[in-house]
């Protein structure tokens, strides 16, 4: 009997724990001074790496998102300043201008990067 009450408690803090790590969702924080701001999209990217996905937006802009550890996976992989990492999304107008930048994934490399 102990081991089937052991079990059940085992499962059910299992449950919990997925359930809680599965709803975690943050809301993105609009950045609202930073260097890159009315900047091109390509000084971000000479500074920082490239960007890895881009989507194109109704008014003939892009959002593009942009992570710190995309730039040397294999350096990145081997230490363990790659995680947390600092996730952004990039928001720029038809001429490749940045209009609005918010942080997806937060890390105190966020605060370096966005400057």
């Amino acid at each position: 009997m102990k081991v089937k009450i052991k079990t059940l408690l085992i499962f059910i803090f299992i449950t919990l724990t997925l359930n809680g790590c599965l709803q975690y969702n943050p809301k993105p924080k609009e950045v609202t001074k930073s260097f890159y701001l009315n900047k091109s999209l390509t000084r971000f990217e000479i500074d920082n790496g490239y960007c890895y996905a881009r989507e194109k937006s109704s008014d003939g802009g892009y959002i593009n998102y942009w992570r710190s550890d995309r730039g040397a996976p294999l350096i990145d992989a081997l230490t363990w300043d790659s995680f947390p990492y600092c996730e952004l999304r990039i928001k720029t107008n038809k001429d490749s201008i940045i209009t609005k930048i918010e942080v997806l994934e937060d890390d105190i490399k966020c605060a370096w990067v966005l400057k």
